[in-house]
């Protein structure tokens, strides 16, 4: 039997609080396992995603990166995840 990957976590970057529910509740419905954690900025992404580099940790499995924000960093953290080869 060969052994299944572990589900990982969905990272989720979204600032509103009823599009974030919108996707929780999504998920839900397709019967997703994964766990999915939140950051509300791009710049709040890209701390999260260095946290798991510095510790060794996996990456998650998808990032639904909102790209307007309001405070207009999604696009500069979609290029920054780009440019790095680990998180591509």
């Amino acid at each position: 039997m060969i052994p299944t990957a572990p589900p990982g976590y969905l990272l989720v970057v979204e600032d509103s609080d009823e599009d974030f529910a919108t996707v929780l509740e999504a998920a839900r419905a397709a019967g997703l396992p994964h766990e999915i954690r939140r950051a509300t900025s791009g710049d709040e992404c890209l701390r999260l995603l260095g946290e798991n580099e510095r510790a060794h940790r996996a990456n998650p499995r998808l990032v639904l990166l909102d790209l307007n924000t309001t405070q207009g960093d999604g696009r500069e953290a979609l290029r920054r995840i780009r440019q790095n080869e680990r998180l591509r």
